[in-house]
């Protein structure tokens, strides 16, 4: 083959590691920015206006303990058994 084939070949291979090198670079940064969100979140209170919401459903064993059925289908994960944030 000839010296240009060669050098054209070299070339593209070398722009096309640089090219992936740099797109999944640009990938990287994403796992860092969801620690710095999920630290953010850490530090979140609830607003206000929380304080002032009732519970729509009156107290009795029925509804508690449907509310217990969801919370550990869909918050016990995160929330943790006592309801603190430390996950499960």
């Amino acid at each position: 083959m000839s010296r240009k084939i060669i050098f054209s070949l070299i070339s593209i291979v070398l722009i096309s590691g640089v090219f992936v090198f740099f797109l999944n670079r640009k990938r990287m940064p994403a796992t860092v920015n969801i620690k710095k969100n999920a630290d953010s979140m850490m530090k979140w209170k609830a607003p206000a206006t929380a304080d002032n919401l009732k519970n729509p459903f009156p107290p009795s064993p029925s509804v508690l303990r449907e509310g217990e059925n969801l919370y550990n289908a869909y918050c016990v994960s995160c929330h943790g058994k006592t309801g603190f944030g430390d996950g499960s």
